[in-house]
């Protein structure tokens, strides 16, 4: 049985259309999933300051439809502060929120310039004896900014098996002032 001949006959071409040029079909765009992981251990009030009014104006204009962002923010714990959406104006209100947000400032940020400085004041010959005085107290602070960045670094890891389970294109966007892989080596 031929079967070749059941099948519906070609439909006409619209008039000036010619059969050498195929119609353009519009492909389906990936959904596309944005995380941006605003990690406050790790940011100056001035980098927060930035990274918040950065991410309201980026995201100023609507989405596309294909698009979905989260805000997850990390201080001492990692916290959800927007669940996947494609709604801009939602966005933008979440990070004014955290703009206005005092508590999201961390405290030990900000004594890390301060404890370079009470570094930088205490060098002298006798200062730089290898059984104590400021090698003591630089280890302190050096093993107190490395223990930061690994709480940084552990929830960064820890939401990436939950991303890997997402179809789509996925993006990572970390606000932070400076990460180091290596904390606490110049």
């Amino acid at each position: 049985c031929d079967t070749t001949s059941l099948a519906a006959p070609p439909a006409p071409l619209p008039s000036g259309a010619s059969a050498a040029q195929p119609e353009s079909v519009a492909q389906p765009i990936a959904p596309r999933h944005i995380v941006v992981f605003i990690d406050f251990s790790q940011l100056s009030l001035a980098g927060r300051n930035l990274s918040l009014k950065a991410m309201e104006e980026a995201f100023a204009g609507e989405l596309p439809p294909s698009d979905r962002v989260m805000i997850l923010a990390f201080r001492k714990g990692l916290r959800l502060v927007q669940d996947f959406t494609s709604d801009a104006s939602v966005l933008r209100s979440r990070f004014a929120e955290l703009y206005a947000e005092r508590g999201s400032l961390e405290t030990e940020v900000l004594s890390e310039s301060s404890n370079l400085r009470d570094l930088a004041s205490r060098i002298s010959p006798e200062a730089m004896d290898p059984r104590g005085g400021i090698r003591i107290t630089a280890l302190a602070y050096m093993e107190a900014e490395a223990h930061r960045a690994r709480r940084s670094l552990h929830a960064l890891k820890g939401i990436m098996p939950a991303l890997a389970a997402i179809k789509g294109r996925k993006a990572l966007i970390l606000l932070s002032d400076s990460l180091r892989e290596e904390p606490g080596i110049v």
